[in-house]
């Protein structure tokens, strides 16, 4: 027998030979024989139904040992490829292992993302369900989705007006302008004196003298009351109306939602805590003696070490997500402008001005275009 071998890959013939592709006798071109299920007796040579352009790449395996892998073409389809011509993976030549991994690592994020958008209420629409189920599922979507209704709408951004008072709340407490005064500073040691107390304070820290000598309005304390009941009650609705408890627990931002429902009602110990392990602190409140010193110190370096450091990781991780988001929603986008098509079924043909408009259209109701099945679907002159 001929040491040549005749390979037709979707109609683009290739020539090599048999001893070049027995040098990886595991492979599905490897183990060819003329007996083969791909084999024609008629034009002697073997069929693939497959991308020749792809081909190319494939058979330098075979000569050169390696997988290099080109970088204009997508990994699922090297993923798809490899799995047809049964070579395995660690065959990739390092310099190409991150072309054909991006692929894996770009389709966990686009599934992370499309996860993170769904509506999760399939446990209630699959069958029927009681009126307090019902009543359930409402307060649910209310609370979890604000695609659901106009009222979700209002709610979140009502809920993201109330976050950003949290985070102000503190600050306010701390402004002088806003602090109202009760006392003199040199009034309130002449007292202390008075009464043959000690009164711990460094008259040359401005910041001890308007703590000691200044309270908070009354309106900044109903203030952060109304938040913390507001938080309180959201939390406990949402936990009481999730259908799946355990599930609710898998959720680490649910945890962490739990964990700042506690944190509330223990700020008279957190402010000190974290404003050391977030900057080099305050002022207000200062450790004097050696083990609180100890543990300052502490709660600085695990600051450095758990907050700062990580801001990098963490912000490569949203520009990612925020990227990918992005191009699923251009995508989507795209798929609607498709759909908008129909309601011309005499031309087949959209602008790029109308496209341009169409996809800075904020909401489409593809639902009603979906369901105008009298109007077909045309290609679109991008």
């Amino acid at each position: 027998m001929s040491d040549e071998i005749h390979i037709n890959v979707g109609g683009a013939l290739f020539e090599t030979k048999w001893s070049t592709l027995q040098r990886h006798g595991d492979t599905l071109l490897g183990s060819l024989t003329t007996t083969s299920e791909y084999y024609n007796k008629d034009k002697k040579q073997f069929f693939f139904d497959r991308n020749p352009e792809l081909f190319n790449t494939i058979l330098d395996f075979y000569r050169n040992g390696v997988i290099h892998l080109p970088t204009h073409i997508c990994g699922w389809n090297w993923k798809q490829e490899l799995k047809f011509w049964r070579i395995s993976v660690t065959d990739i030549s390092e310099c190409c292992y991150p072309t054909y991994i991006k692929y894996e690592k770009d389709q966990n994020l686009v599934n992370y993302i499309k996860n993170a958008f769904v509506v999760r209420t399939a446990e209630y629409q699959t069958h029927k369900v009681s009126c307090l189920a019902g009543i359930k599922q409402r307060i649910w979507l209310f609370l979890e989705e604000p695609t659901s209704s106009i009222a979700a709408k209002i709610f979140s951004v009502f809920y993201l007006l109330i976050v950003l008072l949290s985070a102000i709340t503190p600050m306010l407490a701390t402004h002088p302008d806003v602090r109202q005064k009760f006392v003199d500073i040199d009034i309130l040691i002449y007292w202390v004196n008075l009464n043959g107390l000690n009164l711990w304070i460094n008259k040359e820290n401005p910041k001890e003298v308007m703590f000691v000598t200044s309270v908070a309005p009354k309106w900044l304390k109903d203030l952060d009351l109304f938040i913390t009941i507001f938080f309180s009650c959201e939390q406990i609705l949402r936990f009481a109306s999730c259908s799946r408890k355990k599930e609710y627990f898998k959720d680490w931002l649910n945890v962490l939602d739990i964990i700042l429902f506690f944190a509330m009602y223990m700020v008279i110990g957190l402010w000190w805590s974290v404003v050391t392990m977030t900057t080099v602190g305050y002022g207000d409140e200062v450790p004097k003696s050696a083990l609180g010193r100890t543990v300052g110190s502490l709660c600085a370096v695990s600051g450095l070490l758990l907050l700062a450091m990580p801001i990098a990781v963490i912000a490569r991780k949203f520009n990612d997500l925020y990227e990918k988001n992005a191009y699923r929603e251009d995508f989507k986008k795209l798929h609607t402008i498709r759909k908008i098509c129909k309601v011309h079924p005499a031309s087949n043909i959209i602008t790029l001005t109308q496209s341009k408009t169409l996809k800075n259209t904020p909401d489409l109701n593809t639902r009603e275009l979906e369901s105008n099945s009298d109007n077909k679907i045309f290609d679109i002159d991008m």
